[in-house]
């Protein structure tokens, strides 16, 4: 008899003893034990007295099979059979498992695409069909097809072989005429039959793109050739110059423009003759010429200057104040120094010939920084916008007349009130012989000065049934809205400013005139007289400038006199 160990099997309640004897299990019912189920093949059990840990292998519980015993040898597979309380359970050999030990490792059939599995152990191994491989027979060594360049693939035991199509070789067909690239500086390979040929970048050319600007080397004298677009620049040693470093320094001069050549064993220097300058004497002032719109250039050195055609000004003659015109709506530019100044179309007006700011007819009047606007007859505010008859507020025909602060209204027979809105009322008596009408009539009578037509602050004085307008100086009209500032007086682009009292001599108390440069007098029509002279080397330049009155309103003539005094 071998030992009896009674104890249990962990995690799981069994009611089973067990009883180890030479590597056989025998079951006692004596006693309801605990046993634990672990996985199959591989089993572990407990001494209730030592509690140590034993481990059975090759056993498989799979639980309990309620209402069947050993008697049915219900395990196969050579399984040995264990009686319960309630059932059997089964104790399998290697490699089975299961409850009646009737699985295996090739139960499940692991292995793809027709593959036969055997036994080996407690597992299993796959014999594939061709072409698949792996431990489930699950790949296909040419699918998706590793072969390039339309290289056909084929199965061989475990691995594939490709079979290339002509010029391509390699384990997968991966070398062709182009590959490694034969083409050398970023040449791009075509195949060409059986062959290749090099799309080349520029500047390079050859069959294999190998030649180009500094191949072979252009640069003599051990010069470093370096590409430059489609050519190449040499980069000499001392005391090699040129464009292949073919020369030596100072021979020849490379000194330009007469420029004297000295040198020493790395470097040499030029002396250059005025006005030139630079490192070989290639540069001048004024070569090419800096001068702008036909400007004259006089170098000093290395520095110029220039001389303009008007109306040009600037250190290059750059500027043009009428380019782009600045004046609008078709109005006329003249330069003016440092300025312009603008002949606008009527009725545009201002700095730049802008719209009218004075709405229904009146007229704008140029003050400095502003305007004022004298209105016609009935229209008043700023912009003369201001008119209390355009909603036509009198009834039943009745006339308005526009005020400054309100209107009047004149109705016509049997009507009064504010806006003509009353009728006359008319009663009527009868006596024996008679009938007595009695009407109410309203009068209205009007004052022409009500709604003050006279502009500019004019005074409105009654003369019998007409009025009067009693201007201010220097306002004139019917209605004082006429000034001596239109037209402009004042000649060669003047600006007319309308005062009470006269300016620096000019006692004509109406306007006076802002003269623009080397222009004088009462309406600007005296030219001055500007001569100004600048010394150079050999020379000295005089510029006489003078003005001609003309006998048109805007136009003056501007002569420009150059004399080289030598």
């Amino acid at each position: 008899m071998g030992k009896k160990l009674a104890g249990k099997r962990k995690n799981k309640n069994c009611f089973v003893s067990i009883i180890i004897h030479n590597g056989q299990c025998e079951t006692v019912q004596d006693e309801k034990e605990t046993i634990a189920q672990s996985k199959p093949r591989t089993d572990y059990f407990q001494d209730d007295s030592t509690k140590r840990d034993f481990l059975a292998r090759n056993v498989s519980f799979e639980g309990e099979n309620h209402g069947r015993s050993c008697e049915e040898d219900p395990c196969k597979n050579n399984g040995m059979c264990i009686d319960s309380e309630n059932g059997f359970m089964c104790i399998c050999q290697s490699p089975y498992f299961g409850k009646a030990c009737e699985e295996n490792p090739c139960s499940s059939i692991p292995c793809k695409n027709g593959g036969e599995c055997q036994i080996e152990g407690e597992t299993y191994k796959c014999i594939c069909k061709i072409p698949y491989i792996g431990d489930r027979c699950e790949r296909d060594p040419c699918t998706p097809n590793p072969c390039e360049n339309e290289g056909k693939c084929r199965v061989d035991g475990d691995h594939f072989n490709c079979t290339c199509v002509y010029p391509y070789s390699g384990d997968m067909c991966e070398i062709g005429p182009c590959y490694p690239n034969p083409c050398q500086n970023d040449g791009e390979c075509e195949i060409d039959g059986e062959s290749f040929k090099c799309m080349c970048k520029n500047p390079f050319i050859g069959d294999t793109c190998e030649s180009g600007p500094c191949y072979p080397n252009p640069c003599q004298n051990d010069g470093e050739c370096e590409i430059d677009g489609e050519s190449f620049k040499c980069m000499c040693k001392n005391p090699f110059i040129g464009d292949t470093c073919e020369s030596e320094l100072c021979s020849p001069n490379p000194c330009l423009n007469n420029g004297t050549c000295t040198h020493d064993e790395a470097n040499f220097e030029c002396s250059c003759i005025s006005p030139f300058y630079g490192i070989i004497c290639d540069k001048s002032p004024c070569e090419p010429n800096p001068c702008l719109n036909d400007g004259m250039c006089m170098s000093d050195g290395e520095k110029f200057k220039c001389m303009c055609k008007p109306p040009f000004y600037g250190e290059r003659c750059e500027k043009d104040n009428c380019t782009p015109n600045p004046c609008l709506n078709g109005g006329r530019c003249f330069n003016m120094r440092g300025n312009f100044q603008c002949i606008c179309p009527f009725p545009f007006y201002g700095e730049k010939c802008t719209p009218n700011p004075c709405l229904n007819g009146g007229k704008c009047l140029n003050e400095k920084g502003s305007f004022k606007c004298i209105c016609p007859h009935s229209f008043y505010g700023e912009r003369c916008e201001i008119n209390h008859c355009t909603s036509n507020p009198c009834l039943n025909g009745g006339k308005c007349l526009s005020g400054r602060e309100k209107f009047h209204c004149l109705c016509p027979l049997y009507f009064h009130g504010e806006r003509c809105e009353k009728l006359m009322e008319i009663t009527t008596q009868n006596f024996r012989t008679s009938t007595l009408m009695t009407a109410m009539w309203t009068t209205i009578s009007t004052n022409p000065c009500d709604s003050n037509p006279c502009k500019n602050d004019g005074i409105c004085k009654i003369d019998g049934e007409k009025m009067n307008c009693l201007c201010f100086t220097p306002f004139y009209g019917e209605y004082c809205e006429n000034d001596p500032c239109h037209p402009n007086p004042c000649r060669n682009l003047g600006t007319c400013e309308i005062t009470a009292r006269g300016f620096e001599g000019y006692d004509q108390g109406t306007y006076r005139c802002s003269c623009p440069e080397s222009f004088s007098g009462l309406n600007c029509e005296i030219g001055n007289v500007k001569t100004t002279t600048q010394n150079f080397r050999t020379s000295t330049l005089m510029t006489t400038i003078w003005t001609t009155p003309y006998t048109s309103k805007y136009l003056f003539n501007v002569y420009i006199l150059l004399q080289v005094l030598t």
